[in-house]
């Protein structure tokens, strides 16, 4: 998020509870919705949330990643997407397997959060290439699945090291 999007949004924010705003309170907001990956959109939709169900809270940018994940888990749970349906676009004998679970059940918690349904990939159901699936790389990537649909413990350190072939 840049500054002049964390500005517009501190300002929507002063409009609820007559903040006023400093430039080193836009640096700080800029600074966490990007670590969160929040957009303008979302956070814009965040404050006015707050704004509407907890008028006398002081707002933080914290509150403002809250809900928006929130909102992402919400979003995705009620897009129906099934665990065996994120993976079964994948190849699990790849060698960056790890690190494509993530980055597909990220893209998918960002299609739901837009409203979209998530992309699976080219493959229907049971079409994966006949004899690479394997029980203990499918149960892992279940498991990481889960993980990430939870908000769980998948930072950028796990993505980092399963690109470079370290688990985690």
């Amino acid at each position: 998020m840049t500054a002049e999007e964390a500005a517009e949004v501190l300002r929507m924010v002063a409009r609820g509870d007559r903040r006023t705003v400093a430039a080193d309170d836009i640096r700080l907001w800029a600074m966490v919705l990007t670590l969160a990956g929040i957009t303008r959109d979302e956070a814009l939709q965040a404050v006015v949330e707050h704004i509407a169900e907890a008028p006398d809270t002081w707002l933080q940018v914290g509150h403002v990643v809250q809900r928006v994940k929130r909102q992402r888990r919400r979003a995705l749970a009620r897009s129906g997407i099934s665990e065996r349906e994120l993976l079964r676009s994948l190849d699990p004998d790849a060698a960056d397997y790890d690190a494509q679970v993530i980055a597909v059940l990220r893209a998918a918690r960002a299609d739901a959060a837009r409203g979209l349904a998530p992309a699976i990939g080219g493959r229907g159901p049971g079409e994966l290439p006949a004899g690479t699936v394997r029980a203990d790389r499918a149960r892992r990537g279940a498991a990481k699945v889960r993980d990430v649909l939870a908000g769980k413990g998948v930072g950028r350190s796990e993505v980092a090291g399963s690109a470079t072939g370290r688990s985690a």
